[in-house]
């Protein structure tokens, strides 16, 4: 995990969105956390399949579940946000 501040000055320091802008989940007020792992590579629906949420007792994890039987072969699939414009991810489970 980092915090927002840390990835903003990123992008300033490359004066452009940073490539890891696409791969943050907003994790608390002001962390971001880059998911490691298949997690970050998971597709967005809008009729995803899993979702995730953000455990941030111990070690915090990021935890992925799935909403459904998804059988072999099948895509994961996640909602990243309503807004394309706006990353990290939302944590879905959250804002039930």
């Amino acid at each position: 995990m980092i915090s927002q501040d840390t990835l903003e000055t990123l992008r300033r320091i490359y004066e452009h969105r940073h490539v890891l802008h696409d791969y943050v989940f907003k994790w608390s007020e002001g962390r971001v956390a880059f998911p490691l792992g298949y997690a970050g590579v998971y597709n967005h629906s809008w009729e995803a399949n899993a979702f995730w949420r953000c455990n941030e007792e111990g070690q915090g994890r990021l935890i992925v579940r799935a909403k459904c039987d998804i059988k072999a072969e099948e895509e994961i699939t996640i909602v990243y946000n309503s807004d394309p414009d706006k990353l990290p991810f939302i944590d879905e489970a959250a804002n039930a």
